[in-house]
């Protein structure tokens, strides 16, 4: 344990080109992450009902496009976060992985347009809907 005559010094210490982060969760971090994903779910929500709902491989496509969409941007979104460095690897992974399903979709968005039955199976089944 600290002594208490050692506290005053400590709280005189400045940081020299870095950047001090808080001790525990960010409340920063924990709000972008709230409002990306948040807003992640709803154009999901949307997006796949729609994509079900699709008749013809044109509605397909702009479904899946509406998606590859919402997942890239909520990619984006946490990637350009101020994050600390105990948060840098989870935040990495997951925007990762909003990446990758965004590319998923952009697959099945392709695949639709193109009209190939076989490539748009493929993709369907990279992505859940």
């Amino acid at each position: 344990m600290i002594s208490c005559s050692v506290n005053p010094i400590a709280n005189t210490l400045k940081l020299n080109g870095a950047k001090a982060f808080p001790v525990g969760p960010s409340k920063e971090y924990a709000s972008t992450l709230s409002k990306a994903l948040g807003g992640l779910d709803k154009k999901v929500q949307s997006g796949r009902k729609a994509l079900q709902s699709a008749k013809t491989p044109k509605a397909q496509a702009a479904a899946a496009k509406q998606l590859s969409s919402a997942y890239k941007s909520a990619s984006s979104t946490l990637s350009k976060a101020d994050v600390s460095p105990a948060d840098a690897a989870a935040n990495q992974e997951l925007v990762s992985a909003l990446k990758q399903t965004g590319d998923a979709y952009g697959k099945l968005a392709s695949a639709a347009s193109s009209g190939n039955k076989a490539a748009y199976s493929k993709a369907s089944r990279k992505v859940q809907t």
